[in-house]
């Protein structure tokens, strides 16, 4: 955005493109889970609003049903080695909550991102 704001678009485009294409893993979903919103923001940047905005419905959905989701521990761990935790339903609840609400303000166009 700030490359936009310097009329430097092309080069916007091209950091666009690659967002894009980077492809979602194991290893994209534990160290940046907010990378769809991102890749449906670089979608509606390049004219793919409709795509941008199924796509990122996608996984807003899934992140749905993960925050409603039973399991037996923090995201299926014990954290015994960690003290000072909220309970394990507060923990996860809390995280899905963001990535919802950050998918939510694209899907809405709230986003100042945009």
């Amino acid at each position: 955005m700030t490359l936009i704001k310097l009329n430097r678009a092309d080069d916007a485009e091209n950091i666009f493109k690659y967002i894009e294409g980077i492809y979602v893993d194991f290893f994209s979903n534990m160290h940046l889970p907010e990378l769809p919103v991102y890749q449906a923001l670089a979608k509606i940047r390049l004219g793919k609003g409709e795509e941008g905005i199924a796509y990122c419905r996608k996984f807003r959905d899934e992140w749905a049903a993960a925050r409603v989701r039973k399991d037996s521990g923090y995201f299926n761990t014990t954290p015994f080695f960690i003290s000072y935790l909220d309970d394990a339903k507060t923990m996860r609840e809390a995280y899905y909550d963001r990535l919802i609400n950050f998918a939510d303000s694209v899907i809405n166009g709230t986003t100042e991102l945009l």
